[in-house]
């Protein structure tokens, strides 16, 4: 409730629509954490937190494909992110994109 609270009194923070979007994670309402990130990413199209949190929310989902979008444009923000190559992974072993999973597996060892 108070981050719900927060959001409301002051709704161009991005940091609060991550935090309330991971408190729903929490709790399993991944479908109710995918629209507040999508409310934070309206006002902020770029933030590195939103864009991993909503790959990840999309993967949680079973939506693969959106997942990949989003940790794509996370990776053109941030070309270091070792979550937006985890997200690639998984969601291309989804896909059935071995080569492609291994790939990303291989950068992830090589960027720690």
């Amino acid at each position: 409730r108070a981050m719900s609270r927060a959001l409301q009194l002051d709704p161009q923070n991005p940091f609060y629509y991550y935090s309330l979007a991971a408190l729903l994670r929490e709790t399993r309402r991944h479908q109710e954490a995918e629209g507040i990130l999508e409310g934070g990413l309206r006002l902020d199209p770029t933030n590195r937190d939103l864009l991993e949190a909503m790959a990840e929310v999309l993967l949680e989902r079973g939506n693969p494909e959106r997942a990949i979008d989003y940790a794509q444009r996370l990776l053109r923000e941030n070309p270091s992110s070792l979550a937006a190559r985890d997200v690639l992974g998984v969601a291309y072993l989804q896909q059935g994109r071995v080569n492609e999973a291994l790939r990303m597996a291989d950068q992830m060892v090589t960027l720690s």
